[in-house]
């Protein structure tokens, strides 16, 4: 661990040793024949904090290929979904691309990964607008061949997503901004927090999918090469999450006060007489791809 007061060259210190180590190590599988490429992954809490960190990136000797990992609702530049967040964005793009209705999507595919290095997420942001490309999937496919990989800490320290990302740390180098933040950061990764507005909103989703389905206006189509879901199926999966998510709100307000906690026994109990438990969490997880 490196502490220094603010201002000493940390950051430079950091990236520097770390990139000349990159280039010596990548030189010797070369040579070797080892096709296993390091990386090194610079996670910072927040963006503002990963530009300042891009800015002394250019004073250095070096011009690593860089990519920035971040989430649909910083990268996405798509008026038409632009104004949704969260889950509802990630299916909203999810529909534009099953229908090849994005450009910008469209234009990312056709992008070479080596263009646009050492830019930050504004400059990123501002170039995929006006050159008609996608930054989220412009960033995926770069980070196949970046040599330093900005992320925030979650993409690390959120077992779940670090596994959807395929970010591997075995070889690599893992520099952490910040790293005061590290235990309230984990903490956050393993914790939940809801509550029966939030039910409210997923029962409101439910009754506007079910209504689109009627209509056909929704897709049934799976991200995999299986075959679609029928409208029979698709009822009986939302009736099943209807049901557990109506359940477990009632059982939420029965065990609940304002501004008051729940110990471990009130929330198991919450939740395991709300139905969700071994047998049914799955029947709420159906298809929760990005």
């Amino acid at each position: 661990m490196l502490e220094s007061p603010t201002g000493t060259g940390k950051t430079l210190c950091l990236l520097c040793a770390s990139l000349a180590w990159l280039k010596h190590k990548r030189d010797k599988n070369i040579e070797a024949n080892k096709t296993e490429q390091p990386f090194i992954y610079y996670s910072s809490r927040t963006h503002s904090q990963i530009t300042n960190v891009l800015k002394e990136l250019k004073k250095t000797c070096y011009l690593p290929r860089t990519c920035i990992l971040s989430s649909r609702d910083n990268l996405c530049v798509n008026t038409a979904i632009k104004n949704y967040n969260g889950a509802n964005l990630n299916f909203k793009c999810r529909q534009l691309r099953i229908k090849k209705s994005c450009r910008y999507f469209l234009g990312s595919e056709i992008m070479g990964s080596n263009l646009y290095d050492q830019i930050d997420i504004e400059e990123l942001y501002t170039l995929g607008r006006d050159k008609m490309f996608c930054p989220f999937y412009f960033q995926r496919k770069k980070y196949e061949v970046a040599d330093i990989i900005f992320l925030p800490y979650n993409y690390i320290f959120a077992e779940k997503l670090r596994n959807a990302m395929g970010i591997i740390l075995k070889n690599s180098v893992l520099l952490v901004d910040e790293a005061h933040n590290m235990e309230s950061v984990c903490e956050e990764s393993v914790s939940v927090e809801f509550s029966t507005n939030l039910i409210d909103d997923c029962l409101n989703d439910l009754k506007g999918f079910k209504m689109a389905m009627e209509n056909d206006t929704v897709s049934l189509n799976r991200d995999n090469n299986q075959s679609s879901y029928s409208k029979k199926e698709m009822n009986s999966l939302i009736n099943a999450q209807e049901a557990i998510l109506t359940n477990l709100k009632s059982y939420m307000k029965s065990y609940t006060k304002v501004g008051s906690n729940l110990t471990p026994t009130e929330l198991f109990k919450v939740f395991f007489e709300g139905s969700v438990k071994k047998d049914t969490n799955q029947t709420l997880l159906v298809d929760n791809k990005k």
